[in-house]
C-alpha cells in the first residue's frame, strides 16, 4: 500500500506512558530472560534472538530500566525550561540565558562543580525561579513514575503444564488476554517523586538535567577552542597561594610520593592530593580537592603533565591539571581555566612533613561565552533568534548560535530547518 507517517495521538499513548517516555517493569524483571524459567524456555528454542545471548543476568534489564528512568525526566526538564519563569517575556529570556551559561560551566567542570555561589546564580537564576515555581507549583512538581509492576507471565500457567508441551505458545497467548487489573499499565501511578522549591537540589535539577542534552563533543570542542584561542591573547593570570604540609615517601635518597595538605579551611587556597614522582617527572597522581577563597571548589582533578626540579636549594614541582576522563582542561566552577599548579619547598631536609607553598594560576578564557550568550539573549528579545524563547531546549540550535558568536565553526546538522518539511498530521485514534 501507500504508507503514511503521522504523529501518534499523545492522549492515547500517555494513558500508559504517563511521563511521555518509555515504561519498563520494576525488579525482578520476570518478563525478561533474567527469569530463569524464561531463559530455559528460550534455550529450548535452539535459535538466535537477534544475536543476543540468552544466558544473561540482571545487568541488562537493570540498564534498560535505568535508561527509561533517565528518559522519564526529559519532559520535566523541557517543561521547566519552557514554563518555569514565563513565556517570551524579557525576564524569561534572561533567565534561560543564565541557565545556559551555568550549565556550560557545569559541563566544562566535568559535571563536578556548579557555580552556585555567584551573583548570576543567586539573582539571575535562583530568585526568579523560586518565585515562579512557588506560584506555578505551590504543592511541588510531581514527577510521573515510568516503572510498571513486575509480572511473571509463566506464573499463570498451571504447575502441571509441561514447558515442552506443543501448545505452550497457544496457552501463553490465551493467558495474555487475562492480565489481572493490578498489572494494567494504564493504572494511575503515584508520583515517582515531588520536586520542591524549598529543596536546593531540586532547583539545581534544571541546570544539571539540561546539561545532559549537550554532547561530549560539543563540550570538548568548546573547551579546546577557548583554551587554545586564549594562548594567542595577552590574558592576565591570577594567582592564589597557600602554605602546605608535604608528607613524603622516599626510595633511597629520592622522593617517590608526595602528599599535599595545603592551606586552612578559611584560607585563600586549600589543596588536597597525592603525587608519584620518578626522576624529573610526575608519573601520575590526583588532586582530590581544591578550594579557592572558601567558595570556588574543584574535585577529582588529574595530572596531565608534571615536572620535578629537586635541588640543593629550592625544590619545585610544576603541574598541569586536567579532567582526563572527560578530556577537558581543569576549570573553576565559574568557567576560568587552570593554567598551572606549582609546589615549592626549600632544602633537602629529611623531616616529614616538609613545609612548603602552593601557587595556583588561573586565567579567564570563558569571557567570550559570556559575551556570546548576551548577544544571543538580545537577538532573542529582538525576534531575530529563538533559542531563548519558550520553544523547547534544542541542542543544535543553541550550540550553533553559541559557536558562531565565539568564532567557532559548526558542521551543518540534519533536521533543524523545518520550513521544508510537510505540516505534521496527528493520528485520529
Amino acid at each position: 500500500g501507500s504508507p503514511e507517517i503521522v504523529y501518534a495521538n499523545r492522549k492515547v499513548c500517555t494513558v500508559c506512558h504517563q511521563g511521555h517516555s518509555p515504561i519498563f517493569p520494576s525488579q525482578l524483571w520476570d518478563e525478561t530472560n533474567a527469569n530463569l524459567e524464561i531463559r530455559s524456555l528460550l534455550e529450548k528454542q535452539g535459535r538466535s534472538f537477534y544475536d543476543l545471548p540468552i544466558d544473561q543476568g540482571v545487568d541488562v534489564p537493570n540498564a534498560i530500566q535505568n535508561s527509561a528512568d533517565r528518559a522519564n525526566l526529559l519532559s520535566a526538564y523541557q517543561m521547566l525550561w519552557q514554563e518555569a519563569t514565563g513565556g517570551d517575556e524579557a525576564e524569561a529570556i534572561r533567565w534561560r540565558s543564565d541557565v545556559l551559561t551555568l550549565l556550560l560551566q557545569y559541563r566544562l567542570s566535568g559535571l563536578e562543580s556548579l557555580d552556585n555561589t555567584s551573583v548570576r546564580y543567586r539573582t539571575g537564576f535562583l530568585q526568579p525561579f523560586v518565585k515562579h515555581w512557588q506560584d506555578k507549583w505551590p504543592q511541588g512538581l510531581r514527577i510521573p513514575n515510568p516503572d510498571i509492576p513486575n509480572r511473571n507471565p509463566l506464573a499463570m500457567i498451571p504447575a502441571s503444564f509441561h514447558a515442552d508441551d506443543s501448545n505452550l505458545l497457544a496457552r501463553l497467548i490465551e493467558q495474555q488476554a487475562k492480565i489481572p487489573a493490578e498489572f494494567e499499565p494504564s493504572n494511575r501511578r503515584a508520583p515517582l517523586e515531588i520536586w520542591s522549591a524549598s529543596n536546593p537540589e531540586d532547583l539545581d535539577r534544571v541546570i544539571k538535567g539540561l546539561a545532559g542534552f549537550l554532547s561530549e563533543s560539543d563540550i570538548h570542542d568548546l573547551d579546546e577552542y577557548l583554551f587554545e584561542s586564549a594562548q594567542g591573547r595577552n590574558i592576565p593570570r591570577v594567582e592564589f597561594t597557600g602554605t602546605c604540609r608535604l608528607s613524603v615517601r622516599r626510595k633511597g635518597p629520592e622522593i617517590d610520593r608526595l602528599k599535599m595538605d595545603c592551606g586552612a579551611p578559611d584560607g585563600q587556597l586549600v589543596i588536597e592530593g597525592v603525587l608519584y614522582l620518578k626522576g624529573n617527572s610526575v608519573t601520575h597522581g590526583t588532586i582530590g580537592r581544591v578550594l579557592i577563597d572558601g567558595r570556588l571548589e574543584m574535585r577529582r582533578l588529574d595530572i596531565a603533565r608534571g615536572e620535578v626540579n629537586i635541588g640543593a636549594g629550592r625544590n619545585i614541582v610544576t603541574l598541569n591539571l586536567a579532567r582526563n576522563a572527560a578530556r577537558l582542561h581543569a576549570r573553576l566552577p565559574d568557567g576560568r581555566a587552570v593554567d598551572q599548579l606549582t609546589l615549592t619547598w626549600v632544602g633537602a631536609s629529611h623531616q616529614d612533613p616538609l613545609p612548603g607553598d602552593a601557587t595556583l594560576r588561573v586565567f579567564d578564557d570563558f569571557s567570550p561565552v559570556h559575551a556570546a550568550v548576551a548577544r544571543m539573549a538580545a537577538a532573542t528579545t529582538a525576534g531575530s533568534l529563538d533559542v531563548f524563547s519558550s520553544r523547547p531546549f534544542r541542542r543544535v540550535s543553541l550550540i550553533s548560535a553559541l559557536y558562531a558568536r565565539v568564532g567557532m565553526k559548526y558542521a551543518p546538522q540534519c533536521c533543524v530547518d523545518s520550513s521544508r518539511l510537510p505540516q505534521p498530521r496527528v493520528a485520529a485514534q
